[in-house]
This record gives C-alpha cells, structure tokens and sequence, in this order.
C-alpha cells in the first residue's frame, strides 16, 4: 500500500486510541491490497494521495496512469489522449466528481497500450466521511469481460448469417411451443404475408394437426436426446 500524506499529529490522542487506530489502518490497508480493483485516493489537486497493491500493478502497465510512489496527476492527460479516443470526455469526468459539479462518474472504455487494446471501467467518487475534497477513484480491468462479450456478439451474428443464407425454412421453439426465430426461406414456406412469427405458439402458425404432431415430436426428441426425421 501506498501513502504519500499523513496526519499532521495536532489531535493528541492517547497511546491505546492511536494503537487502535493503527491496526485499524492496518487491516484497512490489507482489505485494499487484497482487492484485484485498482483504487487511488486524490487530493483536491487531482494528484494521488493514496493507492493500493492493484493500481501500482496497473500503473506499469499503462503508461497514461500516473505513478503513486511519485504522488503525480491521476492521469498523464497527453499520453491518455494518445491511447483513448474518448479521453477528453472522461477527464472532464473525472475533474466534474473533484469540482462537486456531479456526485459520482462512471466510465467503460477501451485503450491500445503498446498495440494491445485493452478494457477498464472507471468509476470516480467523493470519499464518504473523509476530509473534503478528497476523491476515490477505481480502475478494473473488464478485458475479458469484453472479449466474451464481443466474441458472443460475433458467433451470434455468423449464426445469423448461415441460418439466413441457408435454402430450407429454419426455426427454433422453445419447450412451450413459442418461437424463438426463424429464417426468411421459413416465412416463404408458409405462404404467409412474412409478417415474424417469434413469440407466437406453434399452434397459431401451423394447422391443429401439424401442430400436436411438432409438439409431440418436440417431446420426443427431449426425452430420449435422439435426433428425428419425418415428413
């Protein structure tokens, strides 16, 4: 953990108050290096004051990150420009929290660091109870997070894509018998106006005994996990 201020020592307190608030300090200290959240404490200046295990960790990765053994600026802001096209935004964010001028600032986005893009989510807050004008403020890296999100966005369009493209009626229904989606060429087998059908039943868009017989071929097919074909 590091601190770059301390308390001025003019409150005389009594030796057994200052030891307890010294292991209070202590365990504080330890619940914050323990967190895999970056977290820097700011004094009115926007300088750090303050910073746990995971912003140090964070700092050399980052080269727009200011460092805290040096109590610089939260932000090295012309490096940050450089690495975030929304930088300008987040900034005035951030300077929006330490003027009082919002409560709190919330931020996702991305930066390319050495040819690596990378995800953070920023939050920035006053210090609840604490001295005025001092601010928290956290980084979490979300890259994996993102990744998924962008790799699942991808498969579900290349999905799309083939069920779209392909010849035959494609559908998918849920257990109840509602539909889910479905493909252009299904709509044209219907012969119908090609208004979509998701979230109608099965029996709203086929004959009753077609119908009963998807249902029960539906049930069949969850039941022994085996793949069947009629006509």
């Amino acid at each position: 953990m590091v601190w770059t201020f301390a308390a001025d020592g003019s409150d005389k307190t009594s030796s057994q108050k200052e030891e307890r608030q010294s292991d209070s300090l202590c365990v504080t200290e330890a619940l914050l290096d323990s967190s895999d959240e970056a977290i820097a404490l700011l004094d009115p200046s926007g300088h750090i004051a303050g910073a746990n295990a995971a912003w140090q960790r964070l700092e050399k990765e980052q080269a727009w990150i200011g460092c805290a053994e040096k109590a610089e600026a939260v932000f090295n802001e012309a490096a940050f420009r450089k690495a975030n096209l929304e930088a300008e935004a987040i900034l005035f964010g951030v300077r929006g929290v330490a003027e009082g001028s919002q409560p709190e600032f919330q931020k996702e986005f991305s930066v390319l660091q050495e040819g690596r893009l990378c995800w953070l989510r920023l939050r920035a807050k006053p210090l609840e109870g604490g001295p005025e004008g001092l601010m928290v403020l956290t980084l979490r890296d979300v890259t994996a997070h993102c990744k998924a999100e962008q790799d699942l966005r991808e498969s579900h369009s290349l999905f799309h894509r083939i069920v779209e493209g392909a010849g035959d009626g494609i559908f998918i229904y849920d257990r109840e018998g509602c539909f889910l989606m479905h493909n252009t060429a299904f709509l044209n087998l219907l012969l119908s106006d090609s208004k979509p059908v998701v979230g109608k039943h099965v029996q709203e868009v086929f004959p009753h005994g077609l119908a009963q017989t998807l249902l029960g071929q539906n049930r069949l097919v969850l039941e022994t996990g085996r793949t069947i074909g009629y006509e």
